[in-house]
């Protein structure tokens, strides 16, 4: 665990320079946590008796505006990572130790005189493209307020493979970008438009090219279109991510929203429910939610989704009904309850949800559960149970700790996970207000 020192020294040099710096806005960020998980497998399940997890991750980030001269920028961001069963020894038959310690940002922003341009360099990412990273060059143009396009290249530290980023001399990436958001003070009308094409090249062959698509069209209030797409064109044509929603209120008291979703293999494993064993395949979904508010503190919603697996045409169709207290007991609790059926990959399922949180100037509680009965074709009857509980409490502006705790059973596994955060932020920039009461459940 040496490579801390790595995260933890820079912070003490850092908070000391700009002491003397000629910076006249900073900001930044030291987190450290850890995540254990046990799992406990069931003899007639499989031969192995448990699968453990543990990590411990660091991270200091931090940006210095108006460096030396105005308009100049620098972002810092490195993360360590210490994954205690991750390597496998093939001599001893078991799973050890492995750090690894990954520079997430480091660049130099120049911003115009007039605004109007601007260049970076170094290693940064580009959210105007989607899941880019460059080690290299991005020059932006802006035409006016709303209306800017860039293009970008170097090398592509990026590897799916793994998660985190490392220099390849034999990687490269370029591309360009558009983007138009709207600047306008009037709430209720907004709009958002970005569109990228990115090359990923390997030594002299084009490896990927893809378009990214990004849209949140909102005329009135009571309407609002978000579109997402990722789409390959090398090495063939393909639709790696999509998602098209659309929100109308209908009326003061009811409102409805449809969406359809594409996932390709990654954002499966991302999403999936954590007693899953199926291996991992593309996916598509199809969903709407109808909601109906009351005058008071309730609001009913029902959700209908139907989905299917590439890889094995199992379907899940899943059909839910409850409601929503947006105050529960008193201004300072939310709660919700919604009952449910599914045919879900060959198994029947009825389940029960239930949720209810806690919020103030200085804690947070939440605590979800989801019990069920789930029959499985030739099998006996299950009832599984998933529960989680999650807090955070805001020490000061500065310092904030979090801490949640799961637990999965059924008549294959238990799983018993927890994972703790620890926040510490400074810089001379303001920060944002801090709520005393809940957030408004269902209306965000």
């Amino acid at each position: 665990m040496l490579k801390i020192i790595y995260i933890i020294c820079p912070l003490i040099l850092l908070l000391f320079f700009i002491e003397s710096a000629p910076a006249k806005n900073y900001h930044g960020r030291f987190t450290t946590g850890s995540y254990v998980s046990k799992e406990t497998f069931k003899e007639s399940y499989t031969k192995a008796d448990s699968n453990d997890v543990a990590i411990v991750s660091n991270r200091l980030f931090f940006n210095i505006s108006e460096f030396q001269r105005k308009g100049l920028e620098v972002t810092t961001d490195l993360r360590d990572k210490h994954d205690f069963f991750e390597k496998v020894d093939r001599e001893k038959l078991e799973l050890t130790g492995n750090n690894t310690f990954q520079v997430r940002q480091l660049s130099l922003l120049y911003n115009s005189n007039n605004g109007l341009m601007s260049t970076q360099s170094g290693r940064f990412p580009i959210p105007s493209a989607g899941a880019v990273n460059v080690d290299g060059l991005n020059f932006n143009l802006s035409f006016n307020s709303s209306l800017t396009s860039g293009v970008y290249g170097g090398f592509n530290p990026q590897n799916d493979e793994v998660s985190y980023l490392e220099f390849n001399q034999d990687a490269k990436i370029y591309g360009g970008y558009f983007l138009y958001q709207s600047t306008s003070n009037n709430w209720d009308r907004y709009a958002y438009l970005v569109n990228a094409i990115t090359i990923k090249q390997y030594k002299s062959e084009i490896d990927r090219t893809f378009l990214y698509h990004n849209m949140v069209w909102q005329k009135t209030r009571r309407s609002r279109l978000i579109t997402l797409l990722n789409l390959d064109f090398v090495p063939n044509t393909n639709v790696q991510n999509a998602m098209i929603s659309f929100y109308r209120q209908i009326s003061i008291l009811t409102d409805m929203t449809a969406s359809i979703y594409s996932y390709d293999v990654i954002e499966y494993k991302r999403r999936r429910e954590i007693r899953e064993r199926l291996e991992a395949s593309p996916y598509r979904e199809a969903r709407i939610q109808a909601r109906l508010k009351t005058r008071g503190n309730l609001i009913y919603s029902t959700k209908l989704l139907h989905g299917e697996r590439e890889k094995d045409d199992l379907t899940n169709t899943t059909i839910s009904a409850g409601f929503t207290f947006k105050r529960f007991i008193n201004r300072h609790f939310t709660a919700s309850y919604f009952l449910g059926h599914r045919n879900k990959y060959g198994n029947e399922e009825y389940f029960l949800k239930s949720n209810i949180g806690y919020f103030s100037s200085k804690w947070e509680f939440m605590l979800d559960n989801q019990t069920s009965m789930e029959q499985k074709s030739g099998k006996k009857t299950d009832y599984p149970i998933v529960t989680e509980f999650s807090t955070g409490y805001i020490y000061s502006k500065t310092i904030f700790i979090t801490l949640a705790l799961h637990h999965a059973m059924d008549q294959y596994v238990d799983i018993y996970g927890g994972y703790l955060r620890l926040s510490y932020r400074f810089g001379n920039t303001k920060t944002a207000n801090i709520r005393d009461g809940a957030a408004p459940m269902e209306t965000l």
